[in-house]
């Protein structure tokens, strides 16, 4: 074994010391706690300040950003306080196969840093990639999460995000549009449709009044017959309302167009079956 190796094995040896690699250790335990107290006070202003929710989630991915990309550039030179020599000497010989193995880690990565910089969505955004629905719950260095309405938590990563399509439903704002639909006959009077809907939609506790009321209307083909199809658009007051708003104005609305005597193309059916 000739010199240079002798002396870059003294120089590993001294890097991987016990007491090194303890304070390595120690300092990205550190760092998680402080991550996730940052995200605990998130949460705790979130519910004190509801109408801030997306500037509290934003400003505080963004300290955690800071923190684990400083934190660790921090604990890397100042703990293991790693020789030159054998910095070159050890990125020489492993370039190759660690840019191979996280070549997909360092997209995402990359990713993450165009996601915080031009970001496409925040937390607390509505968004639909591919065929997921849900809520941005977390922007992080490698992925973002995403709970669906069935409370479920799917990790998307980052590097997907740059040449496939999202949809934002609500980028940075609270409110949220909600679309609901009804059928009803050809002869019915569209004015009355109109005004049982629009106050179905103004007296629900969840509406969002700030924005307007749209009530589309065209003909198609529902279950077999030719009907009017009346699309509501209304918006709620929270996104986390949405099917809870969708559920009452499809419910209540359902029950009003009955009771003014306005059918649907079901009824048409069960008319004709009895």
């Amino acid at each position: 074994m000739n010199d240079l190796n002798i002396y870059n094995l003294s120089l590993l040896s001294d890097l991987l010391q016990p007491r090194k690699i303890l304070a390595l250790l120690i300092g990205i335990f550190v760092l998680y706690l402080i991550s996730y107290f940052i995200k605990k006070i998130a949460q705790k202003l979130h519910h004190k300040l509801p109408n801030r929710k997306i500037i509290i989630f934003q400003i505080s991915t963004i300290i955690e950003f800071c923190i684990n990309i400083f934190g660790g550039i921090f604990l890397f030179y100042v703990v293991l306080k790693p020789p030159k020599e054998l910095i070159l000497a050890f990125v020489g010989s492993a370039a190759v196969a660690i840019g191979l193995s996280i070549k997909d880690l360092v997209a995402s990565f990359i990713s993450g840093l165009t996601i915080i910089i031009d970001p496409p969505f925040q937390v607390g955004d509505r968004i639909t990639f591919n065929d997921i629905y849900g809520e941005i719950i977390n922007i992080g260095l490698r992925s973002v999460k995403v709970k669906t309405l069935d409370k479920d938590i799917v990790t998307i990563p980052n590097s997907n995000f740059m040449n496939n399509a999202v949809v934002c439903g609500n980028p940075g704002n609270m409110d949220i549009v909600v679309v609901c639909n009804f059928y009803v006959n050809l002869d019915t009077d569209l004015n009355q449709v109109k005004d049982v809907l629009r106050q179905t939609v103004l007296t629900s506790k969840y509406t969002y009044l700030g924005k307007p009321i749209d009530i589309i209307i065209d003909q198609m083909w529902h279950d077999h017959i030719l009907c009017l199809h009346i699309k509501l658009r209304a918006y709620t007051i929270d996104a986390k309302y949405e099917k809870e708003f969708q559920s009452d104005i499809i419910t209540r609305g359902t029950k009003y167009l009955s009771e003014d005597g306005i059918q649907t193309p079901a009824d048409n059916i069960y008319s004709q079956s009895t």
